[in-house]
């Protein structure tokens, strides 16, 4: 789904654009003329959206042996050829995590029900009462309460190399959630919170000496030693209220942006990188910001017509 369609006008953000507008201008308005981040993806990032599938799968089915193989299907052969031996996310290490995590956590023990039709289900709501800007995403879940299931919540897998508590705490006022909760509210849902499924991906110990923990060698208690937990969050009306003003204030910004960008040509307004000029760089007063960042190179260059044919890649261009 583009961020911008310049015939209408229209302008469609989701929790990860959000972020582009507040970081920087610059890479703001490359996203939302359809250009992307050089398409190489890190291997956490790869794993996650693999899992994320088996995940949906488990969620829906309940089958171990499916979830397995649409994990297999969304990361083999991608980490076979881009990750590195001995990494925790090679694949063989990443599957026998997901496998124990599925033996330990049977649907039957969490504190919901699974509503499967809504399971990876994408949504696009207004923002704005014109439909000028809209707000799109897709929640890895939404579920019921056990006891009570008129009361809604949001379920959202994040996999991380060591659970610390400050990482778990960021989730307490965490955007993306507040969004998601936002969206459910709109549809009329009961929605009281959220739920973080998170593990952790680890190299796996094939040391065969003894575990002071377990007694035994760390080999045979590896997987014991893999965290996870799945954590309960609530928001209150005010952080879901000053999300919402929050995004569309950034949006109203980001069309800003677009207008000097702007070109007037015979057919009406063409938007290109023309005027990129225009366009300031606050990615570069942020530490490690920018060398973080896909256009990194574009602009170091100059952001100029030639660094573009040279470094920037329109979506479509994607494999």
């Amino acid at each position: 789904m583009p961020l911008f369609d310049p015939e209408s006008g229209k302008i469609s953000i989701s929790n990860h654009s959000l972020g582009y507008i507040v970081d920087c201008d610059t890479r703001a308005v490359l996203y939302s003329l359809g250009y992307r981040d050089q398409p190489f993806m890190e291997a956490p990032a790869k794993c996650g959206i693999g899992l994320h599938d088996g995940f949906a799968e488990y969620f829906c089915s309940e089958n171990k042996q499916a979830a397995i193989g649409k994990f297999t299907s969304s990361y083999r052969k991608w980490s076979d050829t881009n990750v590195a031996q001995g990494s925790p996310y090679e694949y063989d290490n990443a599957v026998r995590i997901f496998s124990f995590w599925m033996d330990k956590n049977p649907l039957s023990k969490f504190p919901f029900t699974v509503i499967p039709e809504l399971v990876e289900k994408g949504f696009e709501i207004p923002l704005l009462s014109d439909g000028s800007i809209t707000f799109n995403g897709r929640p890895d879940a939404v579920v019921a309460d056990r006891k009570h299931p008129e009361n809604i919540y949001i379920v959202d897998h994040k996999t991380v190399g060591y659970m610390k508590d400050e990482w778990l705490r960021g989730f307490e006022m965490d955007a993306q959630m507040s969004g998601y909760c936002y969206m459910a509210e709109q549809y009329g849902l009961n929605v009281k919170g959220v739920y973080i499924n998170a593990i952790e991906i680890k190299k796996l110990s094939d040391a065969t000496t003894a575990c002071p923990q377990h007694h035994v060698p760390r080999i045979d208690c590896a997987l014991k030693h893999v965290g996870y937990k799945v954590v309960p969050y609530k928001y209150n009306p005010e952080l879901i209220d000053e999300w919402y003003k929050t995004a569309v204030s950034e949006a109203v910004k980001l069309r800003g942006l677009l207008d000097k960008m702007g070109v007037d040509k015979a057919g009406g307004i063409v938007y290109n990188l023309s005027h990129i000029n225009r366009i300031r760089q606050q990615g570069r007063f942020r530490k490690n910001q920018c060398t973080n960042c896909g256009f990194f190179e574009f602009c170091k260059q100059g952001r100029t017509m030639q660094a573009a044919d040279n470094f920037l890649i329109k979506a479509k261009e994607h494999k």
